[in-house]
């Protein structure tokens, strides 16, 4: 057996990363994505606080996510459609940072901004259209779609925007998407309000936003038919790398949905009921058999 040497690939490839070229991502900036993001993770990266290094398979996630960005660009180059790709929105104040994946000529001669993004594969494959685009994406795409220049003084700015989704495991078709921006006010009061809590920070470094709310979300998989039900902070809180955070991803099983089963809870789920029955209402538009004293804002289930 001492013979036996197994490859430790996640030590290689965090050794590897080690040799690239530096981060220009820089955290001390404001970003157009950190719009919705967890506020008080933003304000305690932003002035510095102590994180938790990248994971190798953080890193591996980041790379596919680039390889299959590039590939889109690759595809809409061959097109002779690409107008640019990962430009700064010009427009953004010095202190916030902001890349547009592309911008994209149209038959009509007319630019139209979009962006490229990869979901888990049982998230793409298991949502509905309804689902898409995320409000993520709709704010982050409108706010590059209010702070260009150059791009309207060369070319006619079309007055829909894009994103596209794509799996990140190649098994499942893409899902593009189209539709209008925000108003140019919603945007600019997210980041007023961003802002101000970066600079109630520096007053009062105690001064920090509230966590994120807990609540039901799917489990292992997705969708009406079957899956796992847990209880826990938001999805958001999975990818932060702020140390010591109370609200430190811990999710924990209150129900199962299956086919022959139908809704099953645990003995906690009792202290959820109301949210359950909700969130699966919800996402769902089944109705479960929910006591009477439990009902949804807005009526029965």
């Amino acid at each position: 057996m001492s013979n036996l040497y197994l490859f430790d690939v996640d030590t290689a490839v965090a050794a590897e990363c080690e040799h690239r070229a530096p981060n220009t991502w820089d955290k001390r900036k404001l970003h157009v994505t950190d719009l919705s993001a967890c506020t008080k993770q933003v304000v305690q990266r932003q002035r510095g606080d102590r994180e938790t290094p990248l994971t190798p398979q953080d890193i591996n996630m980041f790379d596919l996510a680039n390889y299959q960005h590039d590939r889109v660009y690759r595809a809409l180059e061959l097109q002779k459609a690409l107008v640019f790709s990962e430009q700064r929105a010009m427009l953004l104040p010095d202190e916030w940072g902001g890349t547009a994946d592309y911008g994209r000529l149209l038959p009509s001669g007319r630019v139209r901004l979009g962006d490229v993004k990869t979901s888990h594969p049982n998230w793409v494959q298991a949502s509905s259209p309804v689902d898409y685009p995320k409000p993520e994406h709709v704010l982050q795409v409108s706010t590059y779609f209010h702070h260009w220049d150059w791009l309207n003084r060369v070319y006619e700015l079309d007055e829909y925007v894009e994103v596209t989704y794509l799996d990140r495991g190649g098994a499942n078709p893409s899902r593009p998407t189209v539709f209008s921006p925000l108003p140019a006010h919603k945007v600019t009061d997210k980041m007023a309000a961003l802002e101000a809590w970066v600079e109630r920070a520096k007053v009062n470094p105690l001064d920090l936003p509230p966590v994120l709310p807990q609540g039901v979300h799917w489990g292992k998989t997705w969708g009406p038919v079957s899956g796992e039900l847990k209880y826990g902070p938001p999805w958001n809180c999975r990818y932060c790398h702020i140390i010591d955070c109370p609200n430190e991803r811990k999710d924990h099983i209150v129900g199962k949905i299956t086919k022959k089963k139908g809704l099953e809870f645990v003995p906690m789920a009792k202290h959820f009921e109301h949210e359950l029955y909700a969130f699966l209402f919800e996402k769902t538009k089944r109705m479960f058999s929910a006591p009477d004293k439990w009902l949804p804002e807005g009526g029965r289930l």
